[in-house]
């Protein structure tokens, strides 16, 4: 499966892309290189870019790229959507989450005290 793409097409898309990297970088507030710490940079829009036409998919993404969330994917497949209209499974790639985002819903997990907490008081 392959769509057509111009290079006017390919131009929008990687400003696009920009956009929400800096939309990533304002908001992680590191202190270190901003780009470790969302892993959105501009040499994987540059290679996202140049391979467009194959993109359709979470799957496509997270095994042609260094793309390592899932979430991460589906940012970049929703400017996928507004640019191409084309993308049928932006939200839901399979029906449980990747274990990288499952262990991502555990914030706060260590916060709860227990019986444990009272022992070394």
């Amino acid at each position: 499966m392959a769509r057509t793409v111009t290079d006017e097409d390919k131009c929008e898309l990687y400003e696009a892309l920009l956009e929400l990297r800096e939309s990533q970088r304002a908001a992680s507030g590191m202190l270190f290189d901003k780009d470790v710490s969302h892993g959105f940079s501009v040499e994987l829009y540059q290679d996202i870019v140049e391979r467009c036409s194959e993109i359709f998919s979470i799957g496509d993404l997270m095994s042609s790229f260094p793309v390592f969330s899932v979430s991460h994917a589906i940012k970049i497949l929703e400017v996928f959507q507004e640019i191409f209209g084309d993308i049928a499974e932006v939200f839901y790639p399979t029906s449980s989450p990747s274990r990288h985002d499952e262990v991502n819903e555990y914030y706060g997990y260590f916060d709860f005290s227990s019986e444990s907490d009272n022992e070394l008081s």
